[in-house]
C-alpha cells in the first residue's frame, strides 16, 4: 500500500516534520514522492512542524500538475459542487470507511475535521480507513487528458467502418 511505503520514505529519509497529513495525501493522489511535494507546499506557504489550510494549497497544487479539480463541498442531502453548484452527488454522509462504495474510481483528496487523506482507485490511503469521520469536502482529481468513458463510446460509436479507407 502506498501510505505504507511513504511512511518508510520518511523514516528512511529522516525526514523531521509533523503533522504532514495535507502532504503525504497529497504526495499520494498526484504521484510524487513524500520529499518533493513537500518542497512545493514549503513554496507554496506551509511552514515546517505546521499544519496548513488545505484549501488554500489544492488549487496551487492542480496548476502545478495540470490536473482538474472539482471540488464537493458536504451539504443536508449530499454534497454540491462548490463552484457551480449544479453538479450535485446525492449520497449518504461519507467516511473512510464506506467511501469506496460510493465514489468512482479514481483519485480523491478527502477532508474531515483536522485532517486529509487520499482515496485512490477505491484504497483509503491512510491511517483513518475503517474508521467512521465524516468527510466534509471531497476533491476530485482528474488528469487534464482524461475522457470519461461514456462520452469516449458514444463519440467512438459516432465512426463507421466505411468512413476510412485503408
Amino acid at each position: 500500500m502506498e501510505y505504507e511505503l511513504r511512511l518508510k520514505e520518511i523514516k528512511e529519509k529522516s525526514i523531521d516534520d509533523r503533522n504532514y497529513c495535507t502532504v503525504m495525501a497529497s504526495a499520494i493522489a498526484f504521484n510524487t514522492s513524500f520529499e518533493y511535494m513537500q518542497d512545493l507546499y514549503f513554496d507554496l506557504g506551509r511552514r515546517r512542524f505546521r499544519g496548513c489550510y488545505f484549501s488554500d494549497i489544492i488549487e496551487g497544487l492542480s496548476e502545478k500538475f495540470k490536473c482538474n479539480l472539482t471540488i464537493y463541498r458536504k451539504c443536508p442531502k449530499g454534497y454540491f459542487n462548490a463552484k457551480n453548484n449544479a453538479d450535485f452527488l446525492n449520497m449518504p454522509r461519507l467516511t473512510p470507511n464506506n467511501a469506496n462504495e460510493y465514489l468512482a474510481k479514481g483519485n480523491y483528496i478527502l477532508s474531515v475535521r483536522g485532517h486529509v487523506l487520499s482515496l485512490k482507485n477505491g484504497i483509503v490511503e491512510d491511517w483513518t480507513r475503517g474508521k467512521k469521520h465524516q468527510v466534509n469536502t471531497i476533491y476530485k482529481i482528474q488528469d487534464k487528458n482524461f475522457v470519461e468513458p461514456s462520452k469516449l463510446d458514444s463519440f467512438l460509436n459516432d465512426f463507421d467502418d466505411e468512413d476510412f479507407e485503408f
